[in-house]
């Protein structure tokens, strides 16, 4: 399972716009780019290229195949080493948390998740 992203959705969108390098910003709500490709028909596509191998080299050949189509580009950014949302968590995990903290933690789940499931320890 993936996890829930260091920065919300609204968070990076922000930082993005802001460079004022990009017409438009598109949430990707699921993990098949399909849907907004063939609506948005971009020139461009830009993703890590961290999806070469494993798992997602699939989801990255019918990318390049429906990019194809309409003579779209995929630019794949170079993974860097030692960096990685896991080695993120686990420095946010170090720093310690406070309620406020999980409480906006719970709030982004439940915007962002359809079902979410709790344990505790007494």
């Amino acid at each position: 399972h993936r996890s829930l992203p260091v920065l919300s959705y609204e968070d990076r969108k922000s930082i993005l716009k802001s460079t004022n390098l990009f017409d438009e910003i598109v949430p990707q709500n699921e993990w098949d780019y399909s849907k907004n490709l063939k609506k948005i028909r971009p020139n461009y596509m830009v993703h890590g290229d961290d999806w070469k191998e494993g798992i997602q080299r699939e989801t990255r050949e019918k990318v390049i195949n429906i990019l194809e189509k309409w003579g779209g580009k995929l630019i794949e950014v170079p993974y860097t080493e030692g960096i990685s949302s896991t080695s993120l968590q686990k420095a946010i995990k170090e720093v310690g948390t406070t309620p406020d903290i999980r409480r906006g933690r719970l709030r982004r789940l439940l915007q962002v998740k359809k079902s979410l499931r709790f344990s505790y320890n007494i």
